[in-house]
């Protein structure tokens, strides 16, 4: 038996809980639009669910974005975000679950990310932030969302170089903003 709602590999899959207790099946959502469409006609129901549900259906249509730019990638996160939004106008965790997805892509894009598309990509793509699971531990978690692919503008050098003395090893860790500023005044980051 599987959880309620689940990730696996580029598909969320759901319990259709229409036909419970009689029988188990299993709806596999390969689009956001699928998501939005199992919310709407209650395949999956209970607050909490829904709410992780539409969050990982965010992260599921996000993930596939063809955004060459931030303005293009912000406007398809709104509409993916106003589609969510759309299939439950009264539920209360639905919407919680989208002001944090909103808040957790504004956080990353105020980290100074705003031009570096497969940055965000490599964020989205994680199961944590598909989960909501933005915590103190993501970069501890997830390291390598600062690797930078080959030819990158000098953006994502500094957004590695930081990824790199963030995760130093051994103890005592400076705030986040204290390591973007030390790194950005060092200007080692021009020589990754």
């Amino acid at each position: 038996m599987l959880p309620t709602v689940d990730w696996q590999g580029d598909v969320i899959v759901m319990v259709d809980q229409r036909k419970l207790p009689a029988q188990e099946i299993y709806v596999r959502c390969r689009t956001a639009q699928e998501v939005a469409r199992a919310i709407r006609t209650m395949v999956i129901r209970g607050a909490p669910a829904i709410g992780v549900s539409a969050a990982m259906g965010i992260a599921l249509g996000m993930r596939r974005s063809t955004a060459k730019g931030t303005k293009q990638f912000a406007v398809e996160f709104q509409k993916t975000c106003d589609m969510m939004a759309a299939t439950r106008p009264t539920a209360v965790n639905l919407f919680w679950a989208i002001d944090r997805m909103k808040r957790a892509l504004d956080d990353f894009v105020l980290l100074g990310v705003q031009n570096n598309i497969e940055f965000l990509r490599r964020v989205i793509s994680t199961s944590d932030f598909a989960a909501g699971k933005l915590d103190t531990g993501f970069l501890d978690r997830h390291p390598d969302v600062f690797s930078p692919p080959t030819n990158v503008p000098d953006e994502a050098l500094l957004i590695a170089s930081v990824g790199a003395v963030y995760d130093r090893p051994g103890g005592h860790r400076p705030p986040l903003q204290q390591t973007i500023t030390d790194v950005w005044n060092s200007g080692a980051w021009r020589n990754s």
